[in-house]
C-alpha cells in the first residue's frame, strides 16, 4: 500500500517521514546508497516536495495527495488529482466521476511520477496510471504530451504539486476508455513500461510535425512542355 501522511492510514508513518527527512538532511550520501537510482540532491529534495504535499494539499478540485510507494524507494511517487465530482469541475470531469462513484470508486485521477537520478534537474516520467482516460494531452496506455514533461519545457523550479495542477487543469475535457473496469470490477490500470511506449511513439511523431513546420517542402516548379 502507497505511503501516506495520514498516521491512521499507514501506521508509523509520521515517524517514516520524519525519519526520511531527518536522514536526507543529515546523511544523503548514506541514503543515496540505499536508493541508487536517485542522487542525493534528488533525495533531499524530494523529501520536501513530500512533505509540501502533506501540508498543503489544496481543495476543491485542486486537491492534490500523494508521496512515494515505498519508504525503500523515492523514485516512484502515486499522486491523486481528487474531487473530479466538484461543482467547480467542468462538466466531464464530473461526468467521469458519477460513472466512478457508481461503480464504487473514488472520484479521482491517480497518477505515477517515476523521478529520474538528476531530478529536479530533469523532469519526471508522469501517466495517468488509473482510471484509464482519454482526452486532452492524455493519450492511449496514460501516456502524456505537455511540454512542461520534456526537457525543453521544463524547469527545475516545478514543484510535483504545482506539476499536477498544471496537468490537472488540461484534463477537462476527458472521458473513460471504453474497457475502463475489469471483470471484477477494480479499475483497469495502465502499465509503466505500456506508457513510456506509447510516450516514445509520441514524441517521435511531434518530432517529425516540428521539423515539416520548420522545413516546410518547397513547391516543385512546373514541369516544362515538350516541344514538337
Amino acid at each position: 500500500m502507497p505511503l501516506e501522511w495520514n498516521s491512521t492510514v499507514v501506521a508509523g508513518t509520521g515517524d517514516q517521514r520524519a525519519r526520511l527527512g531527518a536522514a536526507a538532511i543529515a546523511y544523503p550520501a548514506r541514503l543515496e546508497q540505499s536508493m541508487p537510482g536517485l542522487s542525493g540532491v534528488a533525495i533531499k529534495r524530494l523529501v520536501k516536495e513530500w512533505e509540501r504535499l502533506r501540508d498543503a494539499p489544496g481543495d476543491g478540485p485542486d486537491c492534490v495527495t500523494g508521496g512515494p510507494l515505498t519508504e525503500e524507494n523515492m523514485a516512484v511517487w502515486w499522486v491523486k488529482c481528487n474531487n473530479l465530482d466538484h461543482e467547480d469541475a467542468s462538466p466531464e470531469c464530473r461526468a467521469v466521476a458519477k460513472q466512478l462513484k457508481a461503480k464504487g470508486h473514488d472520484p479521482a485521477i491517480e497518477f505515477r511520477l517515476h523521478f529520474p537520478e538528476h531530478y529536479p534537474a530533469d523532469p519526471p516520467f508522469v501517466y495517468v496510471h488509473a482510471p484509464c482516460i482519454t482526452g486532452g494531452h492524455i493519450h492511449g496506455a496514460g501516456a502524456m504530451c505537455l511540454d512542461v514533461l520534456h526537457q525543453a519545457g521544463w524547469t527545475p523550479a516545478t514543484r510535483v504539486e504545482g506539476l499536477l495542477r498544471t496537468i490537472r487543469s488540461d484534463i477537462d475535457n476527458m472521458t473513460l476508455e471504453t474497457h475502463w473496469l475489469n471483470a471484477d470490477g477494480t479499475l483497469r490500470s495502465n502499465s509503466v513500461e505500456e506508457a513510456k511506449r506509447k510516450a516514445t511513439w509520441i514524441s517521435g511523431v511531434h518530432s517529425d510535425w516540428k521539423e515539416r513546420r520548420a522545413d516546410p517542402p518547397k513547391p516543385q516548379a512546373p514541369a516544362k512542355r515538350a516541344r514538337h
